[in-house]
This record gives structure tokens, sequence and C-alpha cells, in this order.
């Protein structure tokens, strides 16, 4: 994701929308950069996150002026991306930058399951950050584990658990299809 933002391979260029979209590539590749430590992290035993680190980055940024602004905020921007991409799940959207043609229809059907599944994860993420901003409470930010526990809580059910799991699982695909199938368009 960095390097797309830095190279701009699939030519999004330097007008509003174009660096607003590379600038988003930036945020998450340095999010994911730090999932991958904290997986590196959680391999070799040193790692799991209890959701501390969510809470003190919430409680640094909510001391700042109008941080509890900006958690709210941040909150509900995290949200409406996580509905986009549940919604992508119900509309049979598929990414315009892969070659869907060469992938059977199943496997596209599990990569839309993954990213609707993932869009879950990211609303409940939102929801928990407008949650904290409004209540003024740093400790009602909570990371990834935090939240599907919770949820899991709210619905009763380690069955919703495996299907955030299986549906984890299915956006891994999702990500394989991408590495394969992803058109770059040629520099003119």
């Amino acid at each position: 994701r960095l390097l797309d933002a830095l190279t701009d391979p699939d030519r999004h260029g330097t007008e509003f929308k174009g660096l607003v979209t590379r600038i988003g590539n930036v945020i998450r590749g340095l999010i994911y950069g730090a999932l991958g430590l904290e997986a590196i992290r959680l391999f070799r035993g040193s790692g799991g996150s209890k959701g501390d680190e969510t809470e003190a980055w919430t409680s640094k940024i909510m001391n700042w002026p109008f941080g509890e602004w900006l958690i709210g905020i941040a909150g509900v921007i995290v949200v409406i991306y996580g509905v986009g991409e549940v919604v992508k799940l119900f509309k049979g959207k598929d990414d315009p930058l892969v070659d869907w043609s060469a992938v059977s229809t199943a496997v596209r059907r599990i990569c839309r399951f993954g990213v609707g599944s993932r869009g879950l994860i990211i609303v409940t993420l939102g929801v928990f950050l407008v949650r904290a901003a409004i209540q003024h409470n740093p400790s009602e930010a909570a990371g990834t584990r935090e939240s599907l526990i919770e949820l899991v809580g709210v619905v009763e059910g380690r069955w919703l658990l495996g299907l955030m799991a299986v549906g984890l699982l299915a956006y891994a695909l999702d990500q394989a299809v991408h590495a394969r199938y992803r058109r770059i368009r040629p520099v003119t």
C-alpha cells in the first residue's frame, strides 16, 4: 500500500480524489504493517493485544484539543467505510481492479463474503470509537479482539465467532485473488 501511494500504479493522480485515495493507501499500509508486526509478535509468543493499546491511543488523542471530536469523527468514518464493505457483499460488487474473468463464480462469492466479514469487523471497531467519544471514556474503545468478543456476547453465540473466522479466511482468499489477478495499467 505504501508503494501504491508513492508510485501510483493505478494512476489515481494528484487531483483531490486521487490524493485522498493515495493518502488512504498510506494509512492502510501503516495499519497493515502494524498488524503484520503484531502477527509476528503473536507467532513468537510475545504479543496478543488485550485492547490496552487501543485504549491508550484513544486516551492520548482525547487529551488533545477537540480530541473527543477527532475520535468520534474517526469512528464515524470507520463505520461508513465498514458499511460500504458490507454493502458490496449484498450488492455483489467486485473490485474493478481485478480481472475476474479467470476466477470462478464460487471463488468470487467467497471473496465477497470475506470482504463483507471484514466490513462487519470494521463497523464494530468504529462503533466502539464513537461510543468512547460520546461517553468521554477511552476505555470504551476496543481493539479487534475485544470487538469480536463483545459482538459475540451481544449475539450470545460462539457460532458468530466461528462465522467471522471463516469470513476472515475468505478475505485471505480475496487478497490472494487480488495478488494474482489485479490489473495494473501500463505507464503511457
